[in-house]
């Protein structure tokens, strides 16, 4: 192959493009900017994006346009640690660019394209490949230019964990009716696939013990449950040990996922 003979550039086939936009994104040292159309990122990833704006990285993450809404919890979150958050119409490009490295790549920042799609990729290293580099930064700052930073209005703390705690008070306001564990629930469940696992299915389990199991009767009944309780998608997702996104399909696909209410505070406000 073509990549294989140029010095610096490297083809990333799909089970390395997750691992290799992780490493991009660690090893920063100046700046970043990750350009994906759709946002909704696995942990290690959202973890890794915030430590280097926390550090005092210049971060800047690029969205499409109307995709503010559905990303709107992950890009508050990341502004909230000094992300510069910029939109972009028709935005179709997937770029992730760091001071040492690009990424090219048909996958965006998603934990569902992550685990399940399959993509490709290809890594252009800045000092190996320094002519490939330098039309691909150009392209990214073409893109930053002709986006529109996003104003996200902050929620106060009190107001944050008020809402957090919102479900447990709940809860314990229900005489007889405490909410079990996490190690309860899962213990109760089980977890039936054991051997013979993907990569993909070992990793997700890191976090998530019973990601990829079926889905039973039971299982069911207790996500209702847990949903009429006033739980979240995603504290019942870390109850049961599944993928916040899969619980979330599941609640679709059983018609109990409420569609979220307009988000407010969240606007375009002109080119960067």
């Amino acid at each position: 192959m073509f990549f294989n003979r140029a010095k610096g550039i490297r083809f990333l086939p799909s089970e390395q493009i997750s691992a290799g936009v992780l490493s991009l994104i660690k090893s920063a040292e100046q700046r970043l900017v990750l350009v994906t159309p759709y946002l909704k990122p696995w942990n290690h990833l959202r973890d890794a994006i915030l430590d280097k704006a926390r550090e005092g990285l210049e971060v800047s993450l690029i969205v499409r346009a109307d995709e503010l809404e559905k990303a709107e919890p992950f890009l508050r979150l990341f502004a909230e640690a000094g992300v510069v958050v910029l939109a972009l119409e028709r935005l179709h490009a997937k770029l992730y660019l760091s001071d040492s490295e690009a990424i090219h790549t048909s996958m965006n920042l998603l934990e569902t394209s992550a685990l399940n799609s399959w993509e490709s990729a290809i890594s252009i290293s800045a000092k190996d490949a320094p002519d490939f580099y330098k039309e691909f930064s150009e392209q990214v700052r073409t893109l930053q230019a002709k986006s529109s930073r996003v104003e996200l209005r902050s929620v106060p703390a009190h107001a944050r964990d008020a809402r957090k705690d919102e479900p447990r008070r709940r809860s314990r306001s229900a005489p007889g009716n405490s909410l079990p564990t996490r190690e309860q629930l899962i213990g109760h469940l089980g977890i039936k696939k054991t051997q013979d696992l993907a990569p993909k299915v070992i990793e997700a389990r890191r976090h998530h013990p019973r990601a990829y199991e079926s889905w039973s009767k039971a299982e069911d009944e207790l996500v209702e449950q847990l949903s009429q309780r006033g739980l979240s998608p995603e504290v019942i997702a870390n109850l049961t040990g599944r993928q916040p996104t899969a619980l979330e399909i599941r609640l679709k696909e059983q018609g109990r996922c409420e569609m979220s209410a307009a988000r407010r505070g969240l606007r375009a406000v002109g080119p960067s």
